[in-house]
């Protein structure tokens, strides 16, 4: 009797293993087409190993699409972690409860109209309750993470040649449904310029339209990003570096920000500036104007937006916003410095006579005191 149970123990562990072989075959070419499907790129995985219960791990991940006419990478993971939903494998749709990539470069970019190469995925997604719709739902990740990472980000809408922002060394956590929580950590730079620093954590909830988020840049290359402020600062810099405390609060899809900005070590070329002026200041003056007595410059504005309603444009609101604090700053420091001339020149002008009577081409007492009154007025209708 005990040799039979041992034979039928071995017989079913036999089965077990072999059937745990043909899925484990099965398996990384199934993978391959639904991920596939679900992003409409190819999927190419090197080496595909599964865990009990149902968890899988994935070497040599990469995912391509094309890209005016040409095949390139768009994500590219040395290794992957998959965690399957069980729920989602019954119904043969793509849904994880979490996913891991280490050592994965992605390749973001926006184009001229303003669309990303990943907008498609996205409107796949507002379409997926559509029973019209011919495209395959996107894959439904409730947490994310990427530890060691490479995102390259080339922009074609903000900059006629394209600007490609670098961030290495990602470390980010990303999970929720309708709520998600989110940690970021990177290195920003471009191709050939110093690191900066970067880190966002909060949480948004994309159905409340509620959200509580922290931006921090830190010893940011300002130059590398020119073409983004070229409207408002037109002379090319030749050095400086940006740091920014930005804190993001939403209820019911209105949103404010707050933003302190300091500004370090600004220096533009030697030709810049000569024959350029921002409002109406040529770029060495305005430049001085701005900075303190440590030679930066710290200046804050704040935002509010309403999602709900339609086309709201953030990026132009902060534009609009950066402006009309430097124009505060000008005009203040501006009408501090007239203030300081007027009264340099009154006083001067009140310094006692030798033989204490009014000579040709001077002023009486009433008279400087008139003229006094219509210097501060004209400081006053212009900077106020």
């Amino acid at each position: 009797m005990k040799k039979i149970i041992a034979v039928v123990f071995i017989l079913i562990l036999i089965g077990m293993t072999g059937l745990w072989i043909f899925a484990s075959r099965e398996f990384k070419p199934l993978l391959e087409s639904k991920i596939g499907e679900a992003l409409d790129r190819k999927v190419s995985i090197e080496k595909a190993s599964l865990r009990l219960p149902f968890k899988v791990e994935l070497d040599g991940v990469v995912i391509t699409e094309k890209r005016f006419g040409i095949e390139k990478d768009f994500v590219r993971a040395e290794r992957l972690f998959v965690d399957i939903n069980l729920l989602g494998l019954i119904a043969r749709k793509a849904a994880f409860n979490r996913i891991e990539l280490i050592k994965a470069r992605l390749n973001i970019m926006r184009f001229k109209d303003g669309r990303f190469n990943f907008s498609d995925i996205i409107e796949r997604g507002r379409k997926a309750g559509d029973a019209k719709s011919e495209k395959a739902a996107p894959p439904v990740i409730l947490s994310l993470s990427i530890k060691d990472g490479y995102i390259e980000f080339t922009d074609l809408y903000g900059s006629a040649n394209g600007l490609t922002t670098i961030f290495s060394d990602v470390n980010l956590s990303f999970g929720g449904l309708s709520r998600l929580k989110f940690d970021m950590g990177a290195k920003m730079h471009g191709k050939n310029t110093p690191d900066g620093d970067i880190a966002v954590k909060g949480w948004a909830d994309i159905l409340r339209k509620d959200a509580d988020i922290s931006l921090n840049l830190d010893h940011v290359y300002v130059p590398h990003f020119q073409p983004y402020f070229s409207n408002f600062a037109p002379s090319p810099l030749k050095g400086g570096w940006l740091g920014v405390k930005s804190g993001i609060t939403g209820k019911a899809g209105l949103v404010t920000i707050d933003t302190a900005v300091v500004l370090k070590d600004l220096s533009f070329f030697e030709a810049a500036g000569a024959n350029q002026a921002f409002f109406g200041v040529d770029i060495p003056t305005f430049i001085g104007l701005l900075q303190d007595s440590k030679g930066e410059i710290n200046f804050e504005f704040s935002i509010k937006e309403d999602l709900n309603r339609p086309n709201p444009d953030i990026a132009d609101r902060v534009g609009s916003a950066v402006k009309d604090a430097l124009q505060r700053m000008v005009q203040r420091k501006s009408g501090d410095i007239l203030f300081r001339i007027g009264e340099q020149i009154l006083n001067k002008s009140r310094q006692p006579k030798d033989e204490g009577q009014v000579q040709d081409g001077e002023t009486s007492g009433d008279e400087e005191q008139n003229i006094e009154d219509i210097l501060k007025k004209k400081i006053l209708d212009i900077f106020k």
